[in-house]
């Protein structure tokens, strides 16, 4: 069955730089409805690297929090 429609709701957003050269690490919270079922609760952390001005993800981890 494939997934049709997405509506997520950021809540927080944290970010920082995680080394010395620019990289930055980021933290975001929120609710996620996917095909208009109920919403669950989300958390996804990823790290962008900075390779000489440009940014590529270089860690992605996504949970949805059920509970």
């Amino acid at each position: 069955m494939p997934i049709t429609n997405i509506q997520p709701e950021i809540l927080t957003f944290d970010a920082q730089f995680s080394s010395p050269n620019g990289n930055i690490i980021i933290m975001v919270t929120g609710n996620i409805a996917i095909d208009n079922e109920n919403k669950q609760r989300f958390s996804q952390a990823f790290q962008l690297l900075n390779l000489n001005g440009n940014y590529a993800i270089f860690n992605d981890i996504f949970r949805l929090n059920y509970g």
